[in-house]
């Protein structure tokens, strides 16, 4: 095992607009190395600059090279989100100096990369300011002009729980609906739109909306329901996609 020590941990913040910034974790390593982590949308980057300086004392002189130990000392199931970022962030560093020190890039550690390039796609939702359809038209359109063949948005976060409770399409879910037809009208039939829906859902309210967008050809819908409700998104894919079965 390489006989590298963490020295120091510190945070920084890029600004980005009023919707969050990026937060991204350094770590020092004795040979002068320093791996980078990202700790963004924690939903308290304050609370997880502090968790990170908490911790740190504790790995100041750890092995970088000891991610398992690191995770089964400082993981914990019972911890928060904001938690369990700060912890992300540090190990995503601790994997990047051990990529680093071994001169291999950190995917190799991981077993490997599995393809040779990565398609990118244009996440216009927290740049978009104007959250009117036409606000979102324009930054898609803006995307496509500088060379993205694919555009993902996120519509429907003015949707909430009483939203959906009605078991019907709300203003507030139309509203998500136009955002996307304005969209896939400006950026035209080529381009792939993706929409993220943030768990907003319920199984029979994004059936609804799935059937309002169909002739859109979405790319995928995205975290419709909880994300631990794996019985939710089988029921959807079952009633959505399978035409053999009694809707």
């Amino acid at each position: 095992m390489q006989t590298l020590k963490i020295t120091d941990i510190e945070t920084e913040i890029v600004q980005v607009n009023h919707r969050g910034n990026w937060l991204f974790v350094k770590v020092h390593a004795d040979n002068g190395t320093i791996g980078v982590g990202e700790a963004s949308h924690g939903r308290d980057d304050d609370r997880v600059q502090h968790i990170i300086d908490t911790v740190k004392p504790a790995l100041v002189g750890w092995n970088p090279f000891q991610l398992e130990a690191f995770r089964q000392r400082f993981y914990r199931d019972t911890e928060s989100h904001t938690y369990h970022t700060a912890l992300s962030g540090i190990e995503q560093a601790m994997w990047d100096l051990a990529g680093k020190a071994l001169d291999v890039p950190s995917y190799q550690l991981l077993g490997g990369k599995c393809r040779e390039k990565i398609r990118l796609y244009a996440n216009i939702n927290r740049a978009t300011v104007d959250r009117s359809p036409s606000g979102f038209a324009n930054n898609a359109e803006r995307a496509v002009a500088e060379g993205f063949t694919a555009i993902k948005c996120a519509p429907f976060d003015d949707v909430s729980v009483a939203n959906i409770s009605r078991g019907s399409l709300t203003p507030a879910i139309c509203l998500g609906i136009d955002r996307i037809r304005t969209i896939r009208a400006a950026i035209g039939g080529d381009i792939d739109l993706m929409v993220d829906c943030h768990s907003r859902f319920n199984p029979g309210i994004i059936i609804q909306v799935a059937k309002e967008l169909e002739d859109l050809h979405l790319f995928w819908i995205e975290d419709a329901v909880s994300l631990d409700n794996l019985d939710a998104f089988a029921h959807i894919s079952r009633l959505h996609w399978d035409p053999d079965c009694n809707r």
